[in-house]
């Protein structure tokens, strides 16, 4: 058969026809180099090169992909996508009727940037999972409007799978890792949705506490891991990985049987932690979060959340959204995640990490500590104690109260305010 090529950056789409909107394929083109940066950004690396038309990437449109056995199929860990005439079409038709995307040509793509099987293979999930969950954090951060799939609206489509599946499962008492994807099994979902699903939902939960950079080093740490020959040693290696990207504990992700997680909905919400010290989550809305005068872990998730903590040497993790973050008494460690956050430690000596948007620091402890890096927004720090931003990305200082107090900033172009006293 005769294929017509239209060629981008990174991929060549092949399509059936010559006789195509130059402008409808330069979008799609467009969108797709854009998806495909994505995945090299979250990865690191490429697929290796295996289909490719003038030495790129190439996704050819067939009769029939995979001996018939699917609409489309992505090499694993290597370049080339076929795409069948109607998946291809419903794709050019949106985009020139609506400038919406089919998502079936991003997912293809995370199969051809899967290179995790040593890593988390033992999990056969996880394998699907990656495109499942790729595909909408790739379409995401490349601006792409995604189109209806099988009657949901795609944000509805993405909630039902990232949001509602982990909730479900972190919530559910006897709902654990072994007896989910250990056997392929995933959780109650008015979507029938499965294991692969469910694994999705797990991935997207570094995503959503933290943004695309620590999400990026998620993969980057999974790579460096040895090989796992159990389900637990992949399990592990997830953790592992997770941990050392955003430098707070995962290992809640692998919840005991009998036990069940405090969690909101799609709503906004009230949530109070209850003392045993396990992980409260938001998720969708815009939630207020408690703590107690325990040890607490809350997890704003998306929304625009506020995280109250009290005594205890609490951990508090806005996630996506911006998002209010009290430690309270004792020695805190905040994280805002994307968004324009307020950090807040309270006593103590705290750890104050902004992530992406335009946050506020408020300081009011010499051994508080603020971690900001390069472009990540315009930001603020508001100390009533003497404040030095030597080694941080910090554009901003005011300093607050009476005090005689001094403010010295760094190599960056700064603006500082003094208070009423001899600064």
């Amino acid at each position: 058969m005769t294929l017509y090529p239209w060629l981008g950056r990174n991929v060549a789409l092949l399509t059936a026809s010559n006789f195509l909107d130059g402008s409808v394929m330069e979008q799609i083109i467009n969108k797709l180099d854009d998806g495909y940066d994505i995945y090299a950004q979250i990865t690191g690396r490429e697929p290796n090169p295996y289909l490719v038309y003038s030495g790129i990437a190439s996704i050819a449109q067939v009769p029939s992909a995979f001996k018939g056995g699917a609409s489309a199929i992505g090499y694993l860990g290597f370049t080339g996508i076929e795409i069948t005439n109607a998946p291809f079409n419903k794709l050019y038709d949106e985009v020139s009727a609506s400038n919406t995307f089919d998502q079936t040509l991003f997912y293809e793509l995370g199969r051809n940037f899967w290179f995790y099987g040593d890593q988390l293979g033992a999990f056969d999930p996880f394998v699907t999972g990656f495109a499942i969950v790729n595909r909408f954090i790739s379409m995401q951060e490349a601006g792409v409007s995604g189109s209806t799939f099988n009657g949901l609206t795609f944000d509805e489509f993405k909630i039902s799978i990232l949001e509602d599946l982990i909730q479900t499962f972190l919530s559910g008492s006897s709902y654990t890792i072994a007896n989910t994807l250990g056997v392929y099994q995933g959780v109650p979902s008015n979507n029938g949705w499965g294991a692969a699903d469910l694994a999705a939902s797990v991935l997207y939960q570094v995503f959503e506490d933290f943004g695309i950079e620590a999400y990026s080093n998620f993969y980057r740490k999974l790579a460096l891991l040895p090989a796992a020959s159990t389900q637990v040693d992949a399990f592990n290696n997830l953790v592992v990985a997770a941990t050392q990207a955003t430098g707070f504990d995962y290992g809640f992700l692998d919840k005991p049987a009998g036990i069940s997680y405090i969690t909101g909905g799609r709503a906004s919400d009230s949530l109070f932690a209850d003392g045993s010290g396990n992980p409260v989550f938001g998720f969708a809305g815009n939630d207020v979060i408690g703590g107690t005068a325990e040890s607490d872990r809350l997890f704003g998730d998306s929304g625009d959340d506020a995280l109250l903590g009290a005594a205890g040497i609490d951990n508090l993790v806005g996630g996506a959204g911006n998002d209010i973050l009290f430690g309270g008494d004792d020695d805190d460690r905040l994280a805002g995640g994307a968004g324009d956050d307020t950090l807040e430690g309270g006593t103590g000596a705290d750890l104050l990490v902004g992530g992406l948007g335009n946050d506020t620091y408020v300081v009011d402890n010499a051994f508080d500590i603020v971690i900001e890096t390069d472009g990540q927004g315009a930001d603020i720090v508001q100390s009533s104690v003497s404040f030095y931003m030597s080694g941080q990305e910090l554009e901003n200082l005011t300093l607050t109260g009476s005090a005689a107090i001094n403010g010295t900033g760094n190599s960056i172009a700064n603006t500082i305010t003094g208070n009423s006293g001899a600064n």
